[in-house]
């Protein structure tokens, strides 16, 4: 994991997120490449309110964006993730769960203290005495698809993150933004961000067998292969840079890159320098 995140900074990669689940904690990782990095933005994958109370979660943002010297970007979604063994809660109580959790979150970072009543979580006189750099708090990403989340995404979040191929995007940016319209806020305020996963080889039959063991290895339907044709980013250079600016000509500006191959050239440095470097 060090020596990944080190590789993403040489080749100058802006961010590195590490996702909940099996492996090492999430916070104590990213607390630990805060260390021994310099530049490198760093948060989770995505986290969910289902393993943390709201207030440790504000606080262990604080702290982290304090010993990062300012580079945490906190990410969150009402999903879930494996491997601790927690009952999910049904998405509903999951997405109430998370409107009350950044309720809490803001205000803690914001004014560093904070009281709250909700349908499932009360706090009383609660602090936050430690002060994130960022101000007013590290930038909130929300992972959103639906209208619940989207409502939430236009209210509390600086970026909104889908994981959609470019048609759908596009559907989905409309009913974003006639969501800030209802929330009062302009849609511009908010950083447009899609997840992508890469598949990248100077060999386009090379990064097509990727997309073949990857599929194979879980077992997918044609559906899903039809899916990753159409959203993310397989084949050569070039054709990862003409699907990005799909995205972004339609307002993306940002994008996380889940990478299946991380060995040789063929992952994060062939990337860096025949796709970022091309379109910075």
């Amino acid at each position: 994991m060090r020596e990944t995140c080190l590789r993403c900074e040489r080749a100058g990669y802006d961010y590195f997120f590490y996702g909940e689940g099996l492996g090492p904690e999430c916070f104590t990782t990213l607390s630990a490449l805060a260390a021994v990095t310099e530049r490198i933005r760093i948060g989770p994958g995505i986290t969910f309110l289902t393993y943390r109370h709201p207030v440790l979660l504000a606080k262990i943002a604080a702290t982290l964006d304090d010993v990062s010297a300012g580079r945490l970007e906190i990410r969150v979604g009402a999903g879930g993730a494996p491997g601790y063994g927690i009952t999910k809660p049904d998405a509903r109580v999951r997405v109430q769960q998370l409107r009350e959790g950044l309720e809490i979150i803001s205000g803690l970072l914001v004014d560093g203290s904070s009281t709250f009543a909700g349908e499932f979580f009360k706090i009383d006189r609660a602090v936050c005495d430690v002060r994130p750099v960022q101000k007013p708090h590290p930038p909130i990403t929300i992972a959103a698809r639906q209208k619940r989340m989207l409502d939430l995404a236009a209210r509390y979040a600086d970026v909104w993150e889908g994981f959609f191929p470019p048609d759908e995007y596009r559907d989905r940016l409309g009913l974003f933004e006639t969501a800030c319209s209802a929330a009062s806020r302009d849609p511009g305020e908010v950083a447009k961000s899609v997840m992508l996963r890469v598949f990248v080889d100077r060999n386009q039959e090379r990064a097509v067998q990727q997309v073949d063991r990857y599929i194979g290895a879980r077992g997918a339907e044609n559906s899903r292969l039809e899916m990753l044709k159409r959203r993310d980013l397989i084949g050569s250079p070039q054709s990862c840079i003409d699907k990005l600016q799909e995205y972004v000509g339609l307002g993306v500006t940002r994008f996380t890159l889940l990478f299946q191959n991380l060995g040789g050239e063929e992952g994060l440095e062939l990337f860096a320098d025949e796709v970022i470097a091309k379109m910075r």
